[in-house]
């Protein structure tokens, strides 16, 4: 699977991370197993930084 971010507007960019590291952060937190989201959610925060 192949994934690619383009996003032009540093607001949006920063709101996007924000919102990924809540999700992962919640996901992290919760009593089920949610590994395979965790890593893509993870995965796509990495992108949004290069």
């Amino acid at each position: 699977m192949k994934i690619e971010l383009t996003i032009t507007d540093k607001e949006e960019l920063s709101y996007l991370q924000s919102s990924l590291a809540v999700a992962i952060h919640e996901l992290s937190a919760s009593e089920k197993n949610h590994e395979d989201s965790i890593y893509w959610l993870s995965q796509i925060l990495l992108l949004s930084y290069q």
